[in-house]
């Protein structure tokens, strides 16, 4: 972009942001408290403020193209949302000047309705057996009780608790430090792929961009900020894991650790959580819906015999397409269904009669 070529509304100035200076940059946010994004990229160029992570902030700007990124986000299939935008996720108002400029999300489901009753799984990346089969039963039960299950993709605990979700057929949700298009570790490709068909994966950083040490640190907090609490499941000292849990801690969220042996260096983080009154002590899944202070929900019957004759071609289609947890926007199901928006609602409703569909607001999904 040229310097004459300034992004002219607020939703491309923080699109332009996100690709020249490093998410959660403490000058430029500072600098956005008191000056809208257009006019904090004017001061990035003009050298009044000097972002700590991106130097040579002008030779950047010159080689950015606004289309060219917007262009190639549509071409993978991401959608992006900018700060302020209508339908923005109201639980990162908590975060204030920290909130992150745009999230760019991947997958078959809206992101912001599966975040609206979350809980994070977080916890050691270097994780013991005990640690791998209490976040896979855990979480399977605990996304068969309602919640949608948050975490980072790495090895270790947060793989473990998005394949518990997967294995009882629930969508869970995927933060990552890098890109959308640049997953990490690649060694998780094939549950990032499994995330993206019922759920979603999301990202501050745009989508080509790799990750980097200081962006795992920044990601966290909007892990913590996502969901309504935070379960630890082994951490050592001063890890990543318990900057997650203290960021909970300090947005009232419910944070909840699972003990471990007195012997095991990975679980001496979770037990000074508890110790220092951070996380409260759980010792099964019905622990964390209590201390969530929420109550199972009760699943349909998986057995029950459905009268398929009631139901048009169209409206079979629009029913196969719904989730069967969590939910959906009827626009999502457009593609999946390959009817028009006006079919698919007369469907919703014909469903619904027909006690198939449920509506939560705007959201639906199978009864």
């Amino acid at each position: 972009m040229k310097v004459d070529q300034l992004p002219g509304n607020d939703r491309d100035a923080y699109f332009v942001l996100a690709h020249l200076c490093e998410p959660a940059d403490e000058i430029v946010n500072r600098a956005l408290m008191t000056h809208g994004p257009v006019s904090v990229i004017e001061m990035l160029l003009a050298g009044r403020i000097k972002p700590l992570s991106r130097p040579r902030i002008h030779n950047a700007f010159a080689e950015f193209s606004l289309e060219k990124e917007c262009d190639f986000a549509h071409a993978i299939g991401s959608r992006f949302i900018t700060r302020g935008e209508t339908g923005w996720p109201q639980q990162l108002d908590c975060l204030a000047e920290e909130a992150p400029w745009v999230l760019w999300s991947l997958g078959s489901a809206d992101f912001r309705i599966l975040s609206l009753k979350s809980l994070a799984i977080v916890g050691a990346r270097a994780c013991t057996p005990y640690g791998r089969e209490v976040a896979i039963r855990w979480s399977g039960e605990l996304s068969e009780s309602g919640l949608t299950i948050v975490s980072g993709g790495a090895i270790g605990i947060d793989v473990s608790a998005h394949q518990g979700a997967l294995q009882v057929g629930a969508p869970t949700l995927c933060v990552l430090a890098g890109g959308v298009h640049s997953r990490y570790p690649a060694s998780n490709e094939h549950v990032f792929a499994k995330i993206m068909d019922c759920g979603a994966i999301v990202s501050e950083s745009p989508p080509r961009q790799e990750p980097r040490r200081q962006r795992f640190l920044t990601r966290n907090r909007i892990i913590a900020a996502l969901t309504l609490g935070t379960l630890v499941i082994e951490a050592s000292n001063r890890s990543g894991t318990e900057s997650t849990a203290t960021r909970a801690h300090q947005m009232n969220r419910t944070v909840m650790g699972v003990p471990g042996s007195v012997q095991s260096t990975q679980s001496e983080g979770v037990h000074d959580l508890i110790s220092q009154g951070v996380a409260s002590f759980v010792a099964s899944p019905a622990d964390v819906l209590r201390a969530m202070k929420l109550e199972p929900q009760k699943l349909p019957d998986k057995q029950q015999t459905l009268d398929w004759r009631s139901l048009s071609q169209r409206e079979l289609d629009v029913w196969e397409a719904l989730p069967q947890r969590g939910g959906c926007l009827p626009a999502d199901l457009i593609g999946k269904a390959n009817h028009s928006l006006p079919e698919i609602i007369a469907s919703l409703t014909e469903l619904e009669i027909k006690e198939m569909a449920r509506s939560d607001g705007f959201v639906w999904r199978r009864t």
